[in-house]
């Protein structure tokens, strides 16, 4: 029996969804965070459940030629990254061990051998957009930070390795200017929400109060930045609940421009600072035209299709488009884009998918392509029963979240749905979350 405090000897077998090793102790199985395949580890126990332990590690008696040394100063004490501490080989096949786990486990689907896994082109610096919680330091000065792992602690930081230099550079320069010119002000900022694509930037204030004096911050971001008016934008969110919602309020454009105006494989978009927009640019581009590539020639139904990229994107290959979102203000950001693309075989529809998806099936048939690419909870119950009374064919299923996707083709799998392809990308690196393309047909 494992205790508390203990300290013993393990060897890691693989990976939780964490991006933990996985280690067994007289069949107890030890949860390692920051270990390698392969490696022989002594730990310490920290934590001790009915079903599993928590291990930190002592010594890496037997080191894995893999292991690497975390080029990031705040790596283990923010949350953001969970392996930096192994090569990037050796962290796409982590994620492939991630998905297969899940699927195998969770989705019951036992003959699965190997996950492809796609590569990001960048390895750092890739995000186009930052989140930081904003705090007052034991000298009054206005810091920018992260969280430490499953804390609200503050980790103050300089300069993080995933996301964008610009918006990095962003976070140095509101950090002056509002020690400098907000002294008064400056303990109602909460969070710093900065977006960055092409050189054009978004900066949003998330204030418990309404900001004074925007044209001096602005103007202060602008020169730091050696930007102008027409490539910087300065918004502010109103902060009312004490919730872990960032942008919960209405987002008000106080300088210079509201949205990012940009071009995504010869679609025109805007993105506001509230829009759901993926992060890593490269890799979206290659899901998409995953995508799109069984989309050809095809009637389809996109279902979650939010502002309508996708929608848009498919549009371009498939014989007609359906998109289908409950958000109405997505849906007119939607009609908007497709009206500038000059865009005619799509009808966007502001709905409740699971009650709109077997009327939309009926109508185009049902050898249409289902695209489904919903939030980290994955599909709800209702639509996955509105999927059943379609009947609908064939499906491409878009997943951030291994689990809730294990989750959602079990149930798809239960009443004839078969599993055809599986391709894992590398959407987020250096942090243990994944993206999965998976085609099924029935």
């Amino acid at each position: 029996m494992i205790n508390k405090n203990d300290e013993i000897i393990v060897t890691i077998e693989g990976y939780n969804s964490e991006g933990q090793g996985i280690a067994r102790a007289d069949g107890f199985v030890v949860f390692v965070p920051f270990s390698v395949l392969g490696e022989k580890i002594k730990v310490h126990i920290i934590k001790v459940t009915k079903s599993y332990a928590v291990g930190k590690i002592v010594q890496i008696l037997e080191p894995s030629k893999e292991r690497v040394n975390p080029p990031c100063p705040y790596f283990s004490k923010c949350g953001g990254c969970a392996l930096q501490h192994m090569n990037y080989q050796a962290t796409l096949q982590a994620k492939a061990e991630i998905v297969k786990s899940a699927l195998v486990k969770i989705g019951g689907f036992r003959d699965i051998q190997n996950v492809e896994i796609v590569p990001s082109n960048k390895k750092y610096f890739y995000r186009n957009k930052a989140s930081f919680p904003l705090f007052i330091d034991d000298n009054g000065n206005l810091q920018v930070a992260m969280f430490k792992g499953l804390t609200h602690d503050p980790v103050f930081i300089e300069n993080c390795l995933i996301t964008d230099e610009l918006i990095n550079k962003v976070a140095v320069v509101f950090k002056d200017v509002a020690n400098k010119f907000y002294s008064d002000s400056k303990k109602h900022f909460k969070y710093l929400v900065v977006r960055a694509i092409d050189g054009k930037v978004l900066v949003t204030v998330v204030s418990d109060v309404h900001i004074k004096n925007a044209k001096v911050m602005f103007d202060g971001l602008k020169n730091g930045l050696g930007l102008d008016e027409n490539s910087l934008g300065l918004l502010e969110c109103k902060k009312i609940s004490d919730n872990n919602v960032i942008l919960e309020g209405d987002v008000t454009q106080l300088c210079g421009i509201k949205y990012l105006n940009c071009k995504i494989m010869d679609i025109n978009i805007q993105i506001s600072a509230k829009s759901f927009f993926q992060v890593n640019l490269d890799i979206m581009q290659k899901i998409y035209k995953k995508v799109i590539k069984n989309a050809e020639n095809k009637l389809v139904v996109d279902a979650y299709s939010g502002a309508g990229l996708m929608s848009a994107l498919l549009a371009k290959s498939a014989k007609q488009v359906y998109g289908l979102e409950i958000v109405k203000e997505a849906t007119e950001d939607a009609n908007r884009m497709a009206k500038e693309n000059n865009i005619t075989n799509l009808v966007n529809i502001n709905c409740d998918v699971a009650e709109k998806l077997p009327e939309v099936i009926s109508m185009v048939g049902e050898n249409a392509l289902l695209v489904l690419d919903p939030p980290r909870k994955g599909v709800d119950q209702k639509v996955i029963d509105a999927i059943l009374q379609s009947q609908v064919k064939e499906i491409a299923y878009v997943s951030c979240n291994p689990a809730t996707l294990a989750r959602d083709l079990k149930l798809l799998k239960d009443v004839g749905y078969q599993l055809k392809e599986v391709v894992a990308y590398d959407m987020f690196p250096q942090t243990q979350h994944v993206e999965t393309f998976v085609k099924l047909e029935k």
